[in-house]
């Protein structure tokens, strides 16, 4: 089972939260990405369905996975809207809309998707190739920029749909 622990205040022992069933996710490794404030738990093994649980452990979303390729990254945007879900060896990269509990599918257009990361205060999700390719989604224009290794990320974003502090 998954052993989910709060820290105490002023070097406290840590309080248990919740535990997670085994069952849930299959034998092997468990990717699991907390919501930003703390609201959600996003859960994912072997068995390649994502878990969202709420804070008490309690299920809130069963998202199963498209395809034979595990879950490779869970991320969270920086204000908790979206879950980004990457899986491997797929173009595609899964999103779950944690105010509508919707799931929409971000057609990358790339192959080889290694890394996925939010910006850590605007709308934008970077999505990384093993090769080096870049491509920049914008959640609030729904855009996506593909760019050559050598664009900067003022450059991205702009392209992206978003104002930079120099532009």
């Amino acid at each position: 089972p998954l052993k989910l622990f709060r820290a105490g205040a002023f070097g406290l022992p840590m309080k248990r939260l919740f535990v997670l069933n085994a069952n849930s996710h299959g034998r092997g490794a468990v990717l699991f990405a907390w919501h930003p404030t703390g609201n959600f738990l996003a859960t994912c093994g072997q068995n390649r369905i994502v878990n969202i649980v709420n804070r008490q452990g309690e299920p809130h979303a069963e998202i199963p996975l498209d395809g034979t390729g595990k879950c490779a990254q869970l991320e969270w945007s920086a204000d908790g809207e979206l879950l980004a879900v990457l899986q491997a060896g797929s173009p595609n990269i899964t999103l779950w809309d944690a105010n509508h509990s919707s799931v929409s599918s971000l057609d990358t257009g790339t192959k080889d998707i290694s890394y996925i990361c939010w910006s850590r205060t605007g709308p934008q999700l970077a999505i990384g190739t093993a090769k080096g390719n870049l491509v920049i989604y914008n959640k609030k224009t729904m855009k996506k920029v593909q760019l050559p290794r050598s664009a900067t990320w003022a450059s991205a974003t702009q392209a992206a749909g978003t104002r930079t502090s120099s532009g």
